[in-house]
């Protein structure tokens, strides 16, 4: 039996608890995937829809190829429209040459008539799952590792965001007050002597505070490094993945992430 998504993305990260953010985090990474697959073969994948006259939404697809009235339709910029709806220019789209474009992802074709588009939809990838195309398995590993360097990267956050914003001062200003007064005004050594062990308990409780919070500030900031270190390896294995799989080069070369 096949592992779930989960099961794998926990064979890097360790357990996740979150089950619905960590199929967020494959949805997106899934989305990315459908877009690096190379056209011939993603259209393996790929089903045919028809293109309303009034426009169809594309959010959620990558589109392959539109054809207008059975003719293969070529995408042209928004600053072209005016220019392919008039009858002297040599833009002109017509039966024979239609054209498509996308406008607030929806997708139109001109001259409108029998127009499909053929697309992939983006999967929506649930934790428990085991595969996104029909049952094909060789992107899992693209795949998860996308998801687990997500995961990695909010551990990183939450370990920083653990990090104490400030300390906070060590306020005696009323003691010595107390003290100045018992001393100067009332001159009463016994009274000035309680003020001073109560200032001296605020600093040792002070003091005890901070080596409190230097302890887990090294605890998170050890924390943090190792987190760094397994996403570093993450990262550095998926671009691995990636080269393998779809050609993309990094290091300074074709960087796509």
């Amino acid at each position: 039996m096949a592992l779930t998504y989960k099961q794998q993305v926990e064979s890097y990260v360790g357990t996740v608890t979150d089950v619905d953010v960590l199929s967020q985090y494959l949805t997106v990474s899934a989305r990315r995937i459908v877009d690096l697959i190379p056209t011939a073969k993603a259209q393996q994948y790929a089903v045919l829809l028809t293109v309303d006259a009034l426009g169809s939404d594309t959010t959620n697809m990558r589109v392959l190829e539109v054809t207008g009235g059975g003719y293969s339709a070529r995408q042209v910029p928004h600053g072209m429209l005016a220019q392919i709806a008039d009858n002297d220019s040599i833009f002109k789209a017509v039966t024979k040459d239609p054209i498509f474009y996308t406008d607030t992802n929806k997708l139109y074709v001109s001259p409108s008539g029998t127009d499909r588009m053929l697309s992939i939809p983006y999967p929506v990838v649930l934790s428990s799952d085991s595969d996104i195309l029909s049952g094909v398995t060789e992107y899992d590993e693209a795949l998860t590792l996308g998801a687990a360097i997500q995961v990695r990267s909010k551990n990183i956050e939450d370990a920083r965001s653990a990090l104490p914003a400030s300390i906070g001062f060590l306020d005696v200003t009323n003691e010595l007050t107390q003290l100045n007064t018992s001393l100067a005004t009332d001159q009463d050594i016994e009274l000035a002597v309680g003020w001073i062990q109560d200032i001296q308990v605020r600093i040792a409780e002070y003091s005890a505070k901070l080596t409190n919070i230097a302890s887990d500030m090294q605890k998170a900031v050890h924390t943090i490094n190792i987190l760094q270190l397994s996403m570093a390896s993450l990262e550095k294995r998926y671009q691995e993945v990636l080269a393998l799989q779809f050609g993309i080069q990094f290091g300074g070369r074709n960087d796509s992430k």
